[in-house]
């Protein structure tokens, strides 16, 4: 999406706000905000986002309104990468008004393929539990990655099978949404086997939080942070 000014894009930014926001709420400076259901910036402490990376890759997938690729590319990362299967008329806006360098791909995720090279940092935040194939996702995050994956999605608390390498299929519908949006609740031990299975060589779990929205009506299930290495 090409926007010619950065007046253009705070007009953008403005009109989006009006009609209630977007995915990310995102700080543009000068009093501007790009409103959002969700403020990550309250939630970073979670993910023990690495505060310095510079000279580092870093691939966003399921980038929507892209706040980890501004974020990582604010952390000094030397090339950051977005991705995700529709174009974002917030992202290029809020790109604009940054000035920032961040690359955008508009593909999916089960069509990405090897050329598309190898990251120092591979980020994915709550897409796998929007995801039918877990395993065949998580296979081509570890081709993505070089040295390490952050991965947060929404997990299984269910005492009777925490220690089990178990999936529960939940066939959900987020509130305002037209379909089935949430496929898998999967136990962290579930994920673990998996990554290690595609050939991660240690995983570790950061940290698990509520997802609280904006406006505080809305919380998502408990999310997982894991880190993975290679």
């Amino acid at each position: 999406m090409l926007i010619n000014s950065v007046s253009e894009a705070i007009d953008i930014i403005r009109e989006i706000n009006e009609r209630g926001g977007d995915y990310h709420q995102i700080d543009l400076g000068n009093g501007l905000v790009l409103k959002g259901q969700w403020d990550m910036k309250g939630h970073l402490h979670y993910f023990d986002f690495p505060k310095d990376l510079t000279g580092k890759t870093v691939l966003d997938i399921g980038c929507n309104t892209g706040f980890f690729s501004f974020e990582s590319e604010k952390r000094g990362a030397e090339r950051v990468v977005a991705l995700d299967v529709r174009e974002i008329p917030a992202f290029f806006a809020v790109r604009k008004i940054l000035n920032s360098k961040v690359e955008f791909i508009q593909k999916d995720i089960y069509n990405i393929t090897p050329d598309l090279g190898k990251f120092d940092l591979v980020l994915c935040g709550s897409l796998l539990l929007h995801l039918t194939d877990l395993f065949r996702v998580i296979r081509i995050i570890r081709g993505l990655t070089k040295e390490m994956a952050i991965i947060s999605t929404e997990v299984l608390l269910d005492e009777d099978v925490q220690d089990r390498p178990y999936c529960k299929f939940v066939a959900k519908q987020y509130p305002g949404w037209k379909d089935i949006s949430v496929f898998w609740h999967p136990t962290v031990k579930c994920l673990f086997d998996i990554l290690l299975r595609v050939g991660f060589s240690r995983v570790e779990e950061v940290s698990k939080f509520k997802l609280q929205n904006t406006e505080g009506g809305f919380a998502r299930d408990t999310h997982v942070v894991i880190k993975a290495y290679v």
